[in-house]
Parts: C-alpha cells; structure tokens; sequence
C-alpha cells in the first residue's frame, strides 16, 4: 500500500483545503508547533479507520474551530488496484463515504456508504469491532505497529502488537523460515511437561518445598518414620537405666540406715563437750566483771586528787584576767562618750551641705527648662513656613483635580471611540466598495445635477467620478437624465451597518458631551496634562510631609512650648536673675549652674562621707564596749564558780589526805581479782572451745547429712516404682522393629518421587532446549531485519525477541554488555523502538510497501545518534513509504530529500487557503 495524495477540509485547525502529495520512500512532514503536523497524520488515520456517519467523541474532536465540516480525500495505490476514499463526516444525515477503484485492468468502480466502508477494512486487514465510534485496538490488524503517535515512540513496541497483528507477524515469519513456533500438540505436550516439571522444581531448579508437593511430603514421612524410631529406642533406653537406677538407690538406702546410729552417738558427745566450755566461759566472765570493779574503784580517789589540782588551777587562771578586762572595758567607754559628743556638729554639717546642693540643683532644673523652651520655640516658628506651603500645594492639587473630574474621556474611552470610528469607517469602506462607481466626462459645457441637488458645471473634458449607494437620478445639463439602481444583496445590510455604526458612534460623542472624536482627543491630551501636574503638586505635597502630618507637628511643638514655659515657670523663685534669651548664652549659663551644682554635690558627699565614717567607727567601739562587759561579766561569773566547785569537792571528800589512803586500799583489791581472772583464763584455753564447736557443727550436719539423703533416696525410690510400673514397656522392642521397617520404607518412596523429578527435569529442560532452537530459527528473520537497521547505530549490536515478539534484551558488545528494553535510556528506548517497528513493517509489506506514520518519533535523540538514525530511515525507505513528521526541519536536512518528498507545512497551507 502506498498513500498517494492527501486532501483535508474543515478538519480542527485546518481550513482548507490543503492538498498533500507524497511518494514511495522517505517523506517528511515538517512547520512549526500549532500548525497542524499531527492534525494531517489524524486525518489520515480517521479517513482509513473511522466511519463517517457518527456523533462520537472521535467525531466531535475532528470538528474545526472556525465552523463547517470535516473533508478529507486519500488516494492510495494497492496491489488490487488504485483507490480514492473521500468522507464527508457530517453526523448521521448529511454523512458520506465514496471510494472509486481503479482496477489493474484499468476497469473503474465506485463505492459508497457501508460497503465502501467495508471494502476499506478489508484493503486494510481490519476488522470491523467499533467503541465509540473508533475501531478498537484489537481490530486494528498489524497497523498499530506501524502508526507511532506521538510520544509513544520510547514505549515496548510489543505493547502495540495486537492478536491479530501478531498472527499475521508469525504468518509471515513461518513463511520466511519455514517453521512454525509450536502447534497445539506440541504446546499442550510442553505445557503438561512444564505442569509436571513446576510440580518438584522452582524456575531457580531448585527444589520446590511448598506444603503437599510430592518431595516434600515423601521427606516429612521419612522424617516422620525417623523420629518414631528414635523416640522407641530412647524410651527403650530410658525404661532399662531407671531398673538400674532403682537397684542401686535400694542398696544406697540400706547403707544409709545402718549409719544412723553412730551419727547419733557422735553429736551427743560433741554436745557434752560445748556445754561444760560453756560453764567455763560464763565463770571468766564472772571474774573479768570483778576485776573491772576492782580496777574502777582504783581510778575513783586518783581522779578526784586530780580533779582537785584542775579546779584550783582554773580558779587562779579566771582571777589572773579579770584586772585587765576591767582596764579595757574602762578604756572603751571613754572613747564611746568622745564619738557621741562630735556626732551634732558633723550632722549639721551634712545637712547645710544638702540644702546647698538642692538650690544648685534647682538652678540646673530652671536653665534646662529655659533651654528646652528656646528649642520649642525655635521649632514652631521653623514649622510655620512649610506648614503654608503645603496648605497652597494642597488647594492647587484640589484644584487640579476638580479640573480633571470636569473632563469626561479618559483613555479607554477614547480607545472606545477610536474602536467605534474604525467600525464606522471599515462600513463606510465596504459601503462604498459595494456602491456603484460612476465616471462622467464632460464633451462640452454642461452642469451635473444629483438628485435635484445644485448643479455642477463641467467644462469640456473635465472628469468627475461618484460613488452611488442607493437609487439615485443624474441630470446632464439638457442632454440626458440618467436613474442609477445599484445592485448587490447586502448593498441595503452594508448601508444599514454603516448607519448603525455612525449613530452609535454619535450616540457615544453626545453621552460624552463632546461635538467630535477631536474634541474627546483633545480632553485626553488635557487629561495626561492635568495628570503630570497632579503628580507634580502630589510629590511637592509628599515631599513637604502633608498638610496634616505638618499641623500636627506644629501642634506638638506648641504643646511642647507651653510644656516648657510650665515647667520653666514652676522652677523659677523671685529672687532668680534672667536668662539668656540667645541659645549659645544659655547653654553657657546652664553649664555654669551644672558646674556648681557638680561643686556643691561633691561637698555635700565629703560631708556625708564624713558623717558616714564617725558613725561606722561609733558603732564599732559601741560594739566593742559591749563584747568586753560582756567578757568581763563572763570571767567573774567564771571565778565564783570555780571557787564553789572547789569547796563543794573538799566538803564532799575530805582534805589531801583521806584521798590518798582510800587510793592504796582500791589498788590491793584489784590486784587479787586480776590474779584470779587470769587462772579461769588458762583453764578456758586448755578446753579448746574452738575444736569442741566445730566437732559438734559436723556431727550434727553429718546427721542431718544423712537423713536429707536417706529421704531423697525414699522418695526416688517411689518415683522410679510408679514409673515402671505405668511406663508401659511391654511389646517396645516390637514396635521398635515396626519402626525399622516403617523407615526403609519412607526412605523407598523417597528414592522413587527423587526419580520421578529428576525424569520431570529431564523431559522440561529438553523440550524447553527444543522449543529455544525452534524459537531462534522462527524468531531469526525478525531478528535480522531489526540488527541489519539496528547496526547503523552500533556495529556490534545483536537483539533477542520472545515467543511474543516482545524485545527481552539489547546487547551492544562487550564493551557495554546486555540490557532489557527498560533498562535503557529514553533515547535509546526511542530509537530501537522505531527500529524494531520498520523492521516489523517490512517483513509485514512482503516484498510490497506500507506506510509508515512516525509523528515526532526522535524528539529524545542527541545529534550523534540522529545521523545513525538518518541512516536507518534512508535503508528501511528502500522498501517502505515513511511519513515522518517533525518540528525540526534543521536536524533532518542532511537525509537530501528531493523537494517533492519535503512538505513545509507551514507554506503549504499559506499557499493553498491564501489560493482559494
């Protein structure tokens, strides 16, 4: 098939009509965005597939944008003939399908409606399957292969392979090579095979271990079978080593018995032994408590003979301080009674000092108040002359702008008008273009009378031309009356369009209140006048600070004024000389009083300084004064009490002497009680208290030793009895030989489903060796048109294709190495996509052509890969008619094209509608 002429009408953007030729081989399509690239490609498509009759939604996007419908023709040669489809998409009424046939015979035949529609279908292998209007994709055949709309160049091209398409791409592969892929014996074999294979192993070849799969199910009963076993032959185990355990724990026990007695025996000993070096220990203690008395009553006279030396000594220490704590105290109260005294005179001091320093203060208060009322003052009368400028600024702005207000055109307006005069004149315009022209040329003295109008005298050969829009008579002079009709339809619609557009041009001018459209110009000019001197006194008035924003100011200042002179005044006594009227001078005067006032502080802080310092030292002589009676009152509270203590100790025990017999008496004593603590000490170390302790800790544990040990065996002993005799250990070793046997057997089935998946895996992994060869030859003609385009790009290249036509890999080299279609780039994915779709349509033309509708297929191509690219279009156009369509004219002009294998789009369609 090969599309010949193209003829579009009334088709969206396109208005027509704009006729298109193309030839055999490469032929680009090219304009700008927006000029209708696609639309032509759509056109196409909607004349071959879409039925005109209709109101779908495929039908209303082929509607144009400036009304009318939807024309298009294609002409298309075929090998049964050449064919001319023209449709006229028009609804359900007015719709029309013609296709004219000219057969190889160079007999002619024409179609229309349905029948034509289905004769169209056939040519194309379509089926007819409709939604909406549009064929449906599985109806398409091989077509969607061949059509990239645009931005679908990048995607698998086997998403656009229809059943049908693939059918008739298989059809014509097993014509190329021979062979069929698989038939539906062999596949239902493969399938079983496959079935069988999936059963025992994973698409890894690894084990399957699904629940209830054979394998495993013949493992968990060897496993099963195993643990069965192994749990008789250790209860076998168990019942044998507890009659061994029971024997021996009924000897332990007879042992244990006959050492009870002597265990006994020996802890009674011990306890014998313990009590008597008990009895011994609480003797010692008796006399270790004698010999403490003894000692004390030693320590008794010895300590009041000493106590006695410490209480005379204490009572000479207190006696020795009291004369010179009496001197300092008097000392003391002499200094205290000098401060007191001085005390008034400095106090009056400090207070002359700070009645001096208030008046100076007041002085700086007064010259700051005057100063500050020079500055409001200053800043008033420096307000005043602003403040009238903005007030004139202001009422020239109001001025101004009452002007304005009075002017009733602005600039929309006026462009409003200007909009109305140009509609007026545009009628005048086609008026006068549809009035009739006369030309009258005089031949002698005559006058022209219009309508009875006044007369026009022409001389000999003088011209005069009218233009005539209604009925009118000319009468020339006495020689002729002439009565013009004008003709034209729209010559009365023309006339009324030109009223209308006068009066309503007038009608405006008078609700304006202006005579002419002049008159509205000049009022804008005026406007821009009156809005730059506007602008000229707002930025004086801003500049200013505002009417408002100055009176405030001057407000302030003059509240701030009569602040200053209260102040001033509040300051002031009678007896206060004048100030200064002048800023300088008053500043002078007013650091002549901050100066005094700095004399007079300094003075009144040395005086207070002063008071401050002969305070603090009274304080600390008061302070002294009373530690020091306190001292004194301490030291002789000290004296008498040392002096009672001593003669309450003589009282109570006598003089020097009677303490020293008593201390001779207590020292006898205690040398016989320590003589005899000693005895009853030898005779506790010969017991050896430790050895009988630790003698009768370990006959008692012995004891006790035993008797846990004797109950322990008791007690196991029952255990053991219990568990032999409920064990049930009758007929182990017969269910342990059942177990044995029951475990060969597990083992056999396992050896028997192992051969069955290794047959499994034998049988799939050949069939699948099989269909892989039978898949490379079927696949091998596609596969060879695909790398003879593909090495355009990269020598080296090699593609693998799936049963399903689907591109599995890329494999550029070792260099790069393999890769699935998704893993490529977007470019990548853009060019092998346009690739594998030529080479498809080549193997579909058969020898023949087809065409082949790229829109925008290399829009992702860097300028390297598009001279391969170029490359490829110029070998596959050697057998296809490739339309492609592009807004990049500049990138494909090395392909050469000849001119009537180029389309600018863009001219075209300029030259054709300007044409028409």
């Amino acid at each position: 098939m090969l599309i010949e002429q193209v003829e579009i009408q009334d088709f969206r953007g396109i208005r027509g009509p704009v006729r298109l030729a193309f030839g055999p081989g490469l032929n680009v399509l090219h304009g700008p965005n927006e000029i209708g690239k696609t639309t032509v490609v759509d056109a196409i498509w909607a004349a071959l597939t879409v039925p005109s009759k209709g109101e779908a939604q495929v039908h209303k996007d082929m509607q144009p944008r400036q009304g009318g419908e939807p024309r298009v023709r294609v002409v298309f040669s075929h090998k049964e003939g050449r064919f001319t489809l023209e449709k006229h998409f028009a609804g359900y009424s007015r719709s029309t399908t013609t296709l004219r046939i000219e057969g190889p015979d160079g007999r002619a035949e024409e179609v229309t409606g349905p029948e034509a529609e289905d004769r169209v279908r056939g040519l194309l292998d379509m089926d007819a399957d409709y939604y909406r209007g549009e064929l449906r994709e599985a109806a398409q055949g091989y077509w969607p292969i061949i059509r990239v709309r645009q931005g679908r160049a990048g995607l698998p091209p086997d998403q656009d392979v229809t059943e049908k398409g693939r059918a008739t791409l298989a059809r014509r592969l097993a014509e190329i090579s021979e062979r069929v892929l698989s038939g539906d014996d062999d596949e239902a074999l493969f399938q079983k095979a496959e079935a069988r294979y999936h059963v025992y192993w994973t698409d890894q070849k690894k084990e399957v271990n699904r629940a209830g799969t054979p394998l495993r199910g013949a493992r968990e009963a060897v496993e099963e079978a195993e643990a069965a076993r192994a749990e008789l032959n250790r209860r076998l185990a168990d019942h044998e080593a507890a009659v061994d355990r029971h024997a021996w724990l009924h000897a332990a026990l007879g042992r244990l018995e006959e050492e009870r007695p002597t265990h006994e025996r020996r802890l009674e000993e011990a306890r014998a032994a313990c009590a008597r070096i008990e009895a011994l220990r609480l003797e010692v203690e008796d006399a270790r408590q004698a010999h403490d008395l003894a000692r004390a009553r030693v320590e008794g006279p010895a300590d009041r003979s000493r106590q006695r030396e410490r209480d005379r000594a204490a009572l000479d220490r207190v006696e020795a301080r009291l004369a010179p704590l009496r001197e300092q105290r008097a000392q003391l109260q002499r200094q205290h009674d000098t401060l007191e005294a001085t005390r008034a005179e400095r106090s009056a001091a400090v207070e002359g000092a700070k009645e001096q320093l208030q008046r100076a203060r007041r002085r700086v208060d007064r010259a700051r108040a005057w100063q500050g009322m020079l500055r409001s003052r200053a800043d008033a009368a420096r307000l005043e002359a602003p403040l009238a400028q903005a007030r004139e600024a202001e009422a020239e702005l109001q001025g101004l702008r009452a002007r304005q207000h009075r002017l009733t055109v602005d600039e929309p307006t006026l462009d409003t008008l200007n909009r109305l005069d140009q509609q007026r004149a545009q009628a005048q315009a086609r008026l006068q273009t549809a009035s009739v022209t006369v030309e009258v040329r005089a031949l002698s003295d005559l006058d022209l009378v219009r309508d009875g109008g006044p007369p026009l005298p022409l001389v000999p050969e003088a011209r005069h031309t009218l233009t005539v829009s209604r009925p009118s008579t000319l009468r020339l002079g006495a020689l002729a009356e002439l009565s013009i009709r004008p003709g034209g339809g729209n010559l009365e619609a023309l006339r009324q369009e030109y009223t209308q557009a006068r009066d309503t041009l007038q009608s405006e001018l008078v609700r304006l209140g202006v005579p002419n459209l002049d008159e509205a110009r000049a009022q804008v000019r005026q406007r821009r006048e009156l809005r730059s001197e506007i602008r000229s006194a707002e930025q004086l008035l801003k500049a200013l600070g505002g009417v408002q924003a100055l009176a405030e100011q001057a407000s302030r200042a003059q509240a701030a004024l009569e602040g200053a002179q209260a102040r001033f005044d509040a300051l002031s006594e009678p007896d206060d000389p004048a100030l200064p009227s002048l800023g300088e001078a008053a500043a002078q005067a007013l650091s002549r009083a901050e100066q005094e006032a700095g004399r007079r502080e300094a003075a009144h802080a040395e005086a207070a300084s002063a008071l401050v310092a002969h305070d603090h030292r009274a304080v600390e002589i008061l302070t002294a004064l009373t530690a020091k009676t306190s001292e004194l009152s301490g030291a002789q509270q000290d004296a008498e009490r040392a002096a009672a203590e001593l003669a309450a100790h003589v009282e109570a025990w006598g003089g020097d002497a009677d303490l020293a017999e008593r201390a001779h008496e207590a020292r006898e004593a205690a040398t016989t009680a320590g003589a005899r603590l000693e005895r009853l000490r030898a005779r506790l170390a010969d017991a050896q208290p430790e050895q009988a302790q630790e003698a009768e800790r370990c006959a008692r544990l012995a004891l006790e030793g035993a008797q846990d040990e004797a109950a322990q065996t008791r007690s196991e002993l029952a255990a053991l009895r219990i568990r032999l005799e409920v064990g049930g250990a009758e007929g182990l070793h017969d269910r342990l030989a059942e177990a044995k046997a029951g475990v060969r057997a597990a083992e056999a089935e396992l050896t028997r489903v192992r051969q069955d998946a290794d047959a499994a895996r034998l049988l799939y992994e050949e069939l699948v060796r099989c269909r892989d060869e039978a898949r490379e030859r079927f696949l091998e003609p596609l596969r060879d048109q695909v790398e003879a385009l593909l090495r355009q790009l990269f020598p080296d290249a090699a593609v693998q294709f799936d049963e399903q036509l689907a591109l599995t890999s890329l494999d550029r080299g070792a260099a790069v190495g393999a890769h699935p279609f998704d893993a490529l780039s977007a470019g990548a994915r853009e060019q092998l996509g346009v690739i594998v779709r030529l080479a498809m349509a080549r193997l579909l033309a058969a020898g023949g052509t087809l065409p082949v509708l790229l829109d925008d297929a290399l829009v992702g191509t860097d300028a390297e890969r598009l001279e391969g690219m170029l490359r490829v279009l110029h070998a596959a156009s050697r057998d296809l008619q490739i339309l492609f369509v592009t807004c990049h004219w500049p990138r494909l002009r090395a392909l050469g094209l000849a001119p009537d294998h180029r389309v600018d789009l863009a001219a075209e369609r300029l030259r054709q509608e300007a044409a028409s």
